[in-house]
């Protein structure tokens, strides 16, 4: 076991900005979680319907989980919650038997359509300036490209 003289102890300025970036982003997920609500989905839920709707095909689990950096299981759970709401439909993959598709249903497609209304939730990034959230944009996707690549690390198979 380790002692504590190995680790670095002090806190600097990347644990600083590490605490403010999980801060902001809990706070977003739950005011988006809240308008969300009305629709009866989740933020997660949300994001599926975002990239069905937005696919030309119809995705696998194992697609969304890579796009929702999620674990293939909860993708899994969440799919089956949203089948169940009528959202969402599996499909067997015509080309892989062992394989299913995830498409929207027309009930899928009208939530994701009125989703477009929920506003309220984008206050926060709308008080910033076109130009400061450019300014954001470049550095957190970034830095979101390196965290996938140190999931693909820590975890090899399971982030792709």
């Amino acid at each position: 076991m380790a002692s504590e003289s190995e680790f670095d102890l002090e806190w600097d300025e990347n644990d600083e900005l590490m605490l403010l970036f999980q801060d902001v982003s809990h706070a977003l997920r739950r005011a988006r979680d809240a308008q969300l609500r009305k629709f009866g989905i989740s933020y997660a839920e949300a994001g599926i319907l975002f990239y069905l709707y937005s696919a030309a095909d119809p995705m696998t689990p194992t697609d969304l989980a890579r796009l929702l950096f999620k674990e293939h299981h909860n993708i899994s759970a969440l799919i089956r919650r949203m089948e169940a709401k009528g959202l969402v439909e599996k499909t067997r993959d015509s080309e892989n038997k062992k394989s299913v598709r995830v498409r929207l249903t027309n009930k899928g497609r009208e939530v994701r359509v009125c989703m477009r209304g929920v506003t309220k939730a984008r206050k926060p990034m709308s008080s910033l300036s076109k130009q400061q959230r450019h300014a954001l944009k470049v550095p957190l996707e970034k830095l979101q490209a390196v965290a996938h690549e140190l999931l693909q690390e820590l975890w090899p198979g399971q982030y792709k």
